[in-house]
């Protein structure tokens, strides 16, 4: 996938009242670290469901959104260059 076709994908944001947001795609999960609230703007994927990743914490759901849309084009994919 394509940095272009990842910030184009749809994902479900739920904020951890941190500055991290865990965002659920289609294609896997992610865990984004908003520079809006002191984050240092990179995006993470990760193999947790959103159940796993809050635990027996909780989040706030602030809906679907186009990843590219929310959080920026200029934000840094940590997993761009993996194989």
């Amino acid at each position: 996938m394509t940095r272009e076709e990842f910030l184009s994908l749809r994902g479900d944001f739920t904020w951890d009242f941190g500055c991290h947001f865990f965002i659920e795609t289609a294609h896997g999960n992610f865990i984004w670290s908003d520079p809006d609230y002191n984050g240092d703007n990179t995006i993470q994927k990760t193999d947790l469901t959103c159940a796993e990743y809050f635990g027996s914490s909780f989040g706030r759901c602030k809906g679907a959104a186009f990843i590219g849309s929310r959080c920026g084009c200029d934000v840094v994919l940590r997993f761009e260059h993996e194989s």
